[in-house]
């Protein structure tokens, strides 16, 4: 069984560590595979969506799957597909071709790694220096690069890198048909109050940049005219972080790496500290996540929501004894209007949806159940009942403004 956990229809694409060449099947079509460098299976098709919190049920088979080919290109240092052509440079730097405007998403080199000291006054484990990157020096030595994989469905490099008792392990990822280059980072870090951070130049021209908080965006200018501006160095971004002007834009998206700053037009992201109070091993050991690269024409929209949701809650794989075939909790219309929870109600019996409308934009969200649903209550965030809302034949209609977060309690 394959359930989609996010708020957008997502491509079929996982990853299974079965030990063995294995085949699956959906609708009597055995599905496109690619057997990765450390032998896992990976399945991909972009013309297989899944919907929001729904299921699908896939065959095992003893079939080999078809060889097919498609839009990857990989050489030595480089990576391309229909919309991106990623350049690996020979300090592990990179460059990227837009291919939808022929132009180039950075100015200077993208995913600098740079290294400072990190001795802040007070708070060492909570607070940064203001000036801290006056001291900072770029990681440029590369010990490997290395092709890991070629294709059919997703190509990778692998950029290797030291910086005295640290390893630096880069993977930069792109599947077939996709605007999205990840980098999955797999880090050693062995370093004492040092920060780690990686920058990107944009080839952008903007008064603001754009970034996600709970429930929402927030903007802040790129500049640094006034004194509070100077002390906003570093800001709290959840999922991504946004830079665009009117015809393109990039977002850089994580997984749990939330530190991030803007100065003019580069985005810089922290990646690690090793403070040693009040925990003296704090950030020692091994690393591994992601951040990635997304361009997308016009300003922030639904595309970037979207992928940050997949790289942050992937398709969620389970066994089954039995085939269920497919089933759908919910859906609705509006793709700015995400799903930000889904739980039991804590005090009642029913389930609590929080709907948040995330591109300010006000709409009449238009949302189908498919459960057999008795009575809707419109609640507030503590879950307390504030009316009751209509319902027809498990159809609700749902007025949401700019920025707001609907929360209902569903009586089934």
């Amino acid at each position: 069984m394959v359930y989609n956990p996010t708020s957008f229809p997502q491509e079929l694409k996982f990853e299974l560590d079965t030990g063995q060449n294995l085949s699956l099947i959906y609708k009597d079509e055995i599905l496109p595979s690619q057997k990765t460098y450390d032998n896992k299976m990976l399945f991909y098709s972009k013309d297989i969506l899944i919907e929001p919190f729904s299921f699908i049920t896939l065959k095992i088979s003893k079939e080999e799957a078809k060889k097919i080919e498609t839009d990857l290109v990989v050489e030595k240092n480089s990576l391309e597909n229909t919309f991106l052509k990623v350049e690996i440079n020979e300090d592990g730097t990179i460059d990227i071709l837009y291919k939808d405007l022929n132009r180039k998403i950075f100015k200077e080199r993208g995913n600098q790694l740079f290294v400072f000291p990190d001795r802040p006054r007070y708070w060492e484990a909570w607070d940064i220096p203001l000036n801290y990157e006056k001291f900072g020096r770029e990681i440029k030595d590369v010990e490997k690069i290395e092709v890991l994989e070629k294709g059919p469905l997703r190509a990778r490099i692998k950029v290797v890198k030291r910086y005295k008792d640290s390893k630096i392990v880069q993977h930069y990822t792109l599947y077939s048909y996709s605007k999205r280059l990840d980098i999955v980072s797999e880090i050693e870090w062995y370093e004492r109050r040092t920060v780690l951070r990686a920058y990107f130049p944009m080839n952008i021209l903007a008064p603001i940049v754009q970034y996600e908080i709970p429930y929402g965006i927030y903007w802040k200018p790129v500049h640094k005219n006034t004194s509070w501006e100077k002390a906003q160095f570093e800001i709290p971004a959840h999922r991504f972080i946004d830079l665009s002007q009117g015809d393109f834009g990039v977002s850089i998206l994580n997984n749990g790496k939330y530190g991030h700053s803007i100065d003019e037009n580069t985005i810089g992201i922290t990646l690690l500290r090793s403070p040693l109070t009040p925990d003296y091993t704090a950030d020692v050991g091994i690393h591994t996540f992601t951040y990635s690269i997304l361009p997308h024409l016009g300003p922030l929209n639904e595309s970037t929501i979207k992928e940050a949701e997949e790289l942050n809650r992937p398709l969620y794989i389970m066994n089954l004894n039995e085939y269920k075939g497919e089933k759908s909790l919910l859906g609705w219309d509006k793709r700015n209007v995400i799903l930000g929870a889904l739980k039991k109600a804590e005090d009642e019996e029913g389930i609590i949806l929080r709907f948040v409308e995330y591109l300010g934009k006000e709409e009449d969200v238009n949302i189908k159940f498919n459960i057999s649903v008795r009575k809707i209550y419109e609640t507030n965030l503590l879950e307390d009942t504030e009316k009751e809302i209509s319902i027809e034949n498990s159809n609700l209609k749902l007025h949401i403004r700019p920025f707001e977060i609907k929360t209902i309690k569903v009586i089934y």
